[in-house]
């Protein structure tokens, strides 16, 4: 299904292929097309503005903008304003890491993110509403760094410093609504 929606916002865009052309060939437009022998269809992939490695990325990351309520908006601005990690962010940059968190429902015990995996091409997360838990080793750490709750930031380190996870961090509560912002969007606007 990701395939089909990309095959058709490409195939748009090739209306305009000599622009298209002319950014892919200086480097700009992280496009790559492939050709499929036994049916002839051509494919689009994503790959890394660095060019370090190829790879998919997720539809979402085609979107600067994640559509959200005045209310939703409202609140990822004054939990990034109150954490020192953003206090002296100018607004415009807020504002530009508010349009890039997705939201996302986790239920009681699954996790968000498992200690020891890599933050490469991984996420900072917002919890809006319930608890998570945060385990090292197994072991629920003790309180007061064994719980978050709303308006809390984590994963936003181990993204920084590009390590692995040093906790697996779960949900809590019966369920835990959270926004999720792609690592390297984060840091390409810090």
């Amino acid at each position: 299904m990701l395939e089909v929606a990309m095959n058709r916002i490409f195939a748009a865009c090739l209306l305009f292929f000599p622009i298209a052309s002319a950014f892919q060939s200086s480097g700009c437009l992280p496009l790559r097309a492939t050709t499929c022998p036994e049916s002839n269809d051509r494919k689009w992939e994503i790959i890394d503005l660095d060019r370090r490695k190829n790879q998919r990325l997720s539809s979402l990351s085609l979107r600067s903008s994640i559509q959200k309520t005045v209310e939703e908006d409202r609140f990822i601005t004054d939990a990034l304003r109150n954490n020192t990690l953003f206090a002296d962010l100018p607004m415009k940059s807020i504002q530009k890491l508010v349009d890039a968190f997705e939201k996302k429902v986790a239920f009681r015990g699954e996790k968000i993110v498992s200690q020891g995996e890599s933050c490469e091409g991984g996420y900072v997360y917002l919890v809006a509403n319930g608890k998570c838990g945060v385990f090292v080793d197994g072991a629920v750490v003790p309180e007061p760094y064994g719980t978050i709750g709303p308006s809390l930031v984590f994963g936003e380190l181990g993204v920084l410093y590009d390590e692995k996870r040093s906790a697996t961090i779960s949900a809590f509560s019966r369920k835990v609504t959270y926004y999720r912002v792609l690592g390297d969007t984060f840091k390409r606007i810090l």
